[in-house]
């Protein structure tokens, strides 16, 4: 930010690391770690100020996933074309949001508990396939997840984002690049994410 006392309550509340700069300029966005960055938030208050950020992100650091904030819907095609792996709308999705409430508030409550969750409660996690992985080219009977680990995989997501199959068959098969979506606590996804790696514990069919 370039407002130094924004920073300082910034800091001071959220307990980070605050860096007073420019985001649009190159040299800030070095200083602050760009190229070692995993992920990089483009949520300036400008669709083209973000747009910016998106690109330099993306040519500097290819391998970083990119999340931008779009005022604008007309401005989120740019954004995902300039490097952008995800864009959000915030007025979007509120007007979506008090649609939901409205019709599904009781579904609404659910979500909101477990998605803000910081204890051991159970929340929405995923595991993406790599190559190599034991549970490449497996049926979701195969792995018996409920039986190993007591987790149920509720849905899969296609590589590309192609599609979602909710609560999937016994028959349906996971290959390198699916997201394996489940209900689990963060110790069960540790669990999951290593049983799919390794295959370790795993139960075949006979």
């Amino acid at each position: 930010d370039v407002d130094p006392k924004a920073l300082a309550r910034f800091e001071e509340e959220r307990s980070v690391i605050a860096l007073e700069g420019d985001a649009t300029q190159d040299d800030v966005l070095l200083k602050a770690g760009l190229v070692r960055a995993k992920g990089v938030f483009a949520v300036l208050h400008d669709d083209k100020n973000n747009l910016f950020v998106a690109l330099t992100a993306r040519q500097a650091n290819p391998s970083a996933r990119i999340v931008a904030r779009a005022t604008h819907q007309t401005t989120m095609d740019k954004l995902r074309a300039a490097g952008a792996d995800a864009v959000v709308a915030p007025n979007m999705i509120g007007g979506l949001r008090m649609a939901s409430e409205m019709v599904r508030p009781n579904v609404v409550s659910f979500l909101d508990t477990m998605l803000r969750a910081t204890d051991e409660s159970l929340r929405f996690s995923e595991v993406v396939l790599r190559e190599g992985d034991d549970a490449v080219d497996q049926e979701i009977g195969a792995l018996h997840t409920p039986d190993a680990l007591g987790i149920n995989i509720v849905a899969i997501l296609r590589k590309g984002r192609k599609n979602i199959v909710y609560n999937p068959g016994a028959s349906e098969r996971v290959g390198v690049g699916d997201a394996i979506i489940a209900i689990c606590s963060a110790e069960q996804h540790d669990e999951l994410t290593d049983y799919v790696r390794s295959g370790k514990g795993r139960y075949r069919a006979s």
